[in-house]
């Protein structure tokens, strides 16, 4: 919450008459190797696909539901309406234990009307799973499947910070 505050607070700052803000935000969850679009639950959503453009760099979602936010409290709603559809189940050490990982991305857009210009930026704010010994938690069934899904997506991003941290 601070840092969507603290982004907003920014944005209030800036000279009405000279910029324009733009903010969107997204939601998916990664559950097993699943990615969900957490707002369009319920409509039908189809599984997701990230792609890459190679000339860009820039990575996307296809078909992912984008939404336009003007302030903090209506950006806070909507990832409570995301949270509300999370994976989750009850095991020995956690009665609400998240079953995926969680991605917001809040994406801003601001407009020079002076100089005619526009900078963009985006935040991505992650809430992963934690790890799971199959033992301590009770796992089983959809739950220990659940769990290996887990671990092997944190396992892959350790792998991939561990190589960033070597080739800067």
């Amino acid at each position: 919450p601070r840092t969507v505050e603290a982004m907003f607070e920014r944005l209030r700052r800036l000279d009405q008459n000279r910029f324009r803000s733009v903010v969107r935000a997204h939601m998916v969850e990664l559950y097993k190797n699943d990615l969900l679009d957490m707002l369009a639950v319920g409509k039908g959503a189809a599984r997701l696909e990230v792609r890459r453009d190679v000339r860009t760099g820039e990575t996307t979602i296809d078909k992912v539901e984008e939404r336009e936010v003007s302030s903090a409290e209506e950006l806070l709603r909507l990832l409570d309406t995301g949270i509300e559809h999370r994976h989750v189940a009850c095991t020995q050490l956690n009665a609400d234990s998240s079953r995926s990982h969680l991605f917001l991305t809040v994406s801003v857009e601001v407009t020079d009307l002076e100089a005619r210009s526009v900078v963009t930026g985006k935040i991505r704010l992650c809430d992963l799973a934690g790890s799971e010994r199959a033992k301590k938690s009770g796992a089983a069934g959809d739950a220990m499947k659940e769990a290996i899904e887990i671990n092997r997506a944190l396992t892959a991003l350790g792998d991939v910070i561990e190589a960033l941290s070597r080739n800067p």
